[in-house]
């Protein structure tokens, strides 16, 4: 082949290694993004149904019985 062709091949193929290369880092990047950002909602989940756990326990230590519905331990807490 002629220099010319070989040269025009070579940058071409360099340019499409690039960009695959790109495109496996983005491919691996995007789910380990979404992994750190699903630990820290799981942790703030876990945070609020703790904090919804102790809430009716205390509804329980002071009524003997858990709150049925959002309505009635929303009206537990403000009465404390």
């Amino acid at each position: 082949m002629n220099k010319s062709i070989t040269r025009i091949l070579m940058l071409v193929f360099a340019i499409v290694a690039v960009y695959l290369a790109y495109q496996t880092f983005v491919g691996i990047k995007g789910p380990v993004e979404f992994d750190e950002a699903k630990k820290i909602r799981y942790t703030e989940v876990e945070k609020k149904l703790d904090a919804i756990r102790n809430v009716q326990f205390a509804v329980r230590e002071a009524t003997g019985k858990y709150a049925s519905s959002w309505d009635s331990l929303a009206l537990a807490i403000e009465k404390d």
